[in-house]
């Protein structure tokens, strides 16, 4: 069971879609037993539910491979955020339709969706490379650990720790369920000779040590809530934007989006100093310092990048 075989177009095919319909039956079951013993809510907008699971992540991700026969990075990333999006669009519609929605809150939802896809798309990036199935429990079983940890420093003044360890176990058991059932639906779609026929191509950008400041920066916008202070359409917008970038810096890395991010992260320091000459606060002073401290970072990116490129030509 540690290893899986995945070669052939079959073999991705069928991994991606049962792994897919894996998770979005752990997550429409709930739904389903709701809608059947007359839940609260309407059957209407419990069938739209139902549909938006499809484009949930990491099903989403799953079903791309599927559907692409084959680990394309690249195109996964894009059929991602296509779904990211239908999903957050679908959702105001279903939830909130009639309401006044606050663009500010749109945007909020958007950047945390993204840095839970992008997690789990490097989750999916290292599976890829080991097939070790336990890999993957693993990974979603540190991006749970994280969920907690956020969840802790957010709301123990307003949630008993039981309610944020309960939250925590249910969000573990849905990784659990989803990637059990993918695997038994695996077993079923799978044929003895499924390994015959084209290869699949598996495209990853792979990874250098210069594209760490795009990780750090995603470890770090993960927990934006805690971070970003008071939660407005400027400051949404910003972190929105960053959790892009750093995706593309990821996915797309090249020597130009490192000088992008240093220019950037320049002139930010540059309009954070000019606040902090204003009002010389701590936590003015905090965001001058982490700002810097990209800066720096980004310079490091560049000269490993400069060195890597050197060491080539030397060989």
């Amino acid at each position: 069971m540690n290893k899986l075989t995945l070669q052939s177009e079959k073999e991705y095919k069928n991994f991606g879609l049962a792994f897919g319909l894996g998770f979005i039956i752990v997550q429409i079951s709930p739904l389903i037993y709701g809608l059947i013993n007359g839940g609260n809510a309407s059957t209407w907008t419990t069938i739209g539910l139902i549909v938006t699971s499809l484009f949930s992540s990491p099903a989403i991700l799953f079903l791309g491979i599927g559907l692409l026969k084959g680990y394309k990075e690249k195109a996964i990333f894009w059929v991602g955020i296509m779904g990211l999006w239908m999903n957050v669009m679908l959702n105001l519609y279903i939830q909130q339709g009639g309401e006044v929605v606050y663009l500010e809150s749109i945007l909020h939802t958007l950047s945390r969706k993204l840095v839970a896809l992008i997690i789990s798309l490097l989750i999916i990036r290292h599976f890829i490379a080991t097939k070790n199935l336990l890999q993957l429990f693993l990974g979603f079983g540190i991006y749970v650990i994280m969920s907690t940890v956020s969840s802790f420093i957010q709301f123990s003044d307003s949630l008993a720790t039981d309610e944020i360890v309960s939250q925590a176990l249910w969000g573990a058991l849905f990784y659990v369920f989803g990637l059990a059932f993918g695997y038994l639906l695996f077993t079923i779609f799978s044929g003895k000779n499924d390994h015959e026929g084209n290869q699949a191509e598996v495209i990853t950008p792979g990874f250098q040590n210069a594209q760490l400041i795009f990780y750090f920066m995603i470890f770090c916008l993960y927990f934006a809530d805690i971070w970003m202070g008071q939660s407005n359409l400027r400051t949404n917008v910003n972190v929105l934007f960053q959790v892009l970038f750093a995706s593309i810096g990821i996915i797309y890395f090249t020597k130009n989006i490192i000088t992008i991010g240093m220019a950037m992260t320049l002139l930010s320091l540059i309009g954070r100093i000019i606040v902090f000459s204003k009002d010389m606060s701590a936590i003015n002073t905090l965001g001058v310092a982490i700002t810097l401290l990209f800066l720096i970072l980004f310079e490091m990116s560049r000269r490993q990048f400069n060195d890597g490129k050197k060491g080539k030509r030397n060989k």
